[in-house]
């Protein structure tokens, strides 16, 4: 995705960490190295998942193992001496509301997950939601993609809608 609206930081302020949301495996490393030299850590946004709904349906316990981050609430956890409390955000999706689209736009929305991969992504919800008091969810439809005239929906995608309010 590319946008002209948001300056690139520095180099030196990216980090980029590769971890292993069903083994944990990294995850304590990414905490540690990103509060090194007595560093705050005030956000950690986890918007990594399996999104692909055929493959979810065919692998669910693998879709529920990704889409639940309790390796990473497990890590954040164990740091929380170090790291405190930072915001958590956490991506769900817009799937959860089984498909009725007019009902996603209203906060006491029941959710009513039809597919193995909204089960996973609410599963994943409900973790957070229990285990780490400080978060945010959000329930986006697609994020981003191609620009029109190919894009998918008629209407701004989500990062478009980030983007404009930064």
């Amino acid at each position: 995705y590319k946008s002209t609206k948001l300056p690139i930081p520095p180099e030196d302020d990216v980090h980029a960490y590769e971890v292993d949301l069903a083994t944990g495996e990294g995850a304590d490393a990414c905490i540690a190295d990103a509060t090194k030299g007595g560093e705050s850590l005030d956000l950690i946004v986890n918007c990594a998942a399996a999104s692909s709904p055929g493959w979810c349906e065919k692998n669910e316990t693998a879709a529920t193992a990704l889409n639940v981050p309790s390796k990473l609430l497990d890590a954040m956890t164990a740091a929380s001496e170090t790291i405190g409390e930072p915001l958590l955000i956490h991506m769900s999706t817009d799937q959860v509301y089984g498909g009725d689209e007019r009902r996603s736009t209203e906060d006491q929305c029941p959710a009513n997950p039809v597919n193995a991969y909204a089960r996973s992504k609410l599963k994943g919800e409900e973790e957070v939601a229990k285990r780490w008091a400080k978060h945010v969810i959000f329930r986006p439809s697609i994020i981003t993609g191609p620009q029109p005239p190919y894009a998918p929906v008629n209407r701004p995608l989500f990062l478009d809608f980030i983007v404009d309010a930064l």
